[in-house]
């Protein structure tokens, strides 16, 4: 079980909604050898990355419905909707911030499985991977220079929210 946070999920913007393009219709998450996450979505034009280090699970619940999902993975597209409804889905309200912020994620071969919970109730998210090669965005990114960019996390990710 890997945590995606609401900063890595916010990639999902950038993602295409192009019936033609299937692969493009979700977020790659990829768990790198380097213990952190990477989450990509593009529609071709607009391109949007995040690279974390993976967030210890010691403080998230153990989840048993996530504890029997097929675990076999470690990349794959998620269908933007199956995000989309896990990030309306975080609690509001709940006092422990690792469980208003994070989304559980377990990856199997052909399923992705997202769950949120405030401690009183589970909302699980069952959904076919999209199939299909996601495409080199890597040779996009190669020519430009690395760069960090210091922002309010909080007030991009509510920016970022409104827009999509």
């Amino acid at each position: 079980m890997r945590l995606l946070n609401r900063k890595q999920l916010s990639v999902r913007f950038a993602a295409s909604t192009d019936e033609t393009r299937f692969t493009l219709n979700g977020v790659l998450v990829q768990e790198l050898s380097d213990n952190r996450t990477r989450t990509v979505a593009t529609d071709g034009i607009i391109l949007a990355i995040t690279e974390t280090p993976s967030q210890p699970n010691v403080d998230f619940p153990d989840l048993k419905i996530l504890n029997d999902a097929p675990n076999s993975g470690t990349s794959a597209i998620v269908p933007t909707d199956a995000i989309n409804k896990a990030i309306k889905s975080l609690p509001k309200k709940c006092r422990v911030n690792i469980l208003r912020e994070n989304v559980a994620c377990v990856i199997g071969a052909e399923t992705a499985m997202l769950a949120t919970t405030d401690m009183e109730q589970i909302c699980p998210i069952s959904t076919k991977i999209i199939e299909g090669h996601y495409p080199t965005w890597q040779n996009i990114v190669s020519g430009f220079d690395k760069q960090s960019v210091a922002a309010t996390a909080g007030i991009s990710v509510e920016v970022l929210e409104k827009i999509v």
